[in-house]
């Protein structure tokens, strides 16, 4: 296998689409969604859309991306995020729960449900820093 193959098993762009649905006190709406990520698997790191600055991808397994997980039950708003990618079918799920901590029964739901294709590395772009 030549390095370019390896690399472009490695290094790709995930393109994904489906349906968000956000519940929020007695409400719910749906709309459609679509995301571009671009995935360094060997470096571990993950950028959506124009690709501002890439990230670390939370955890990666055969079978999954787990692209980012974050909790934070403390503060003002108890919250939780999750994005994570089915490597076997392109499914992808996310999940973003956000609570007033003050009145439990003020809560906001997104879930997102979708499908990703693989597509070729668009890469991550140079920045110029000054330090």
């Amino acid at each position: 296998m030549t390095a370019a193959a390896i690399t472009s098993m490695m290094a790709f762009n995930l393109v994904c689409s489906g349906t968000t649905t956000t519940e929020y006190v007695a409400r719910s709406s749906s709309e459609p969604y679509s995301a571009i990520y671009r995935v360094d698997l060997d470096r571990s790191e993950f950028c959506e859309g124009v690709c501002e600055a890439p990230r670390k991808i939370y955890r990666v397994e055969p079978t999954e991306l787990l692209l980012e997980l974050s909790d934070n039950p403390d503060g003002m708003v108890r919250s939780s995020f999750l994005n994570q990618v089915d490597r076997r079918t392109g499914e992808q799920r996310i999940d973003q729960t956000n609570q007033e901590s003050d009145d439990h029964d003020v809560m906001w739901i997104v879930r997102s449900r979708g499908h990703c294709e693989k597509a070729p590395f668009t890469g991550f772009p140079k920045f110029d820093t000054k330090f």
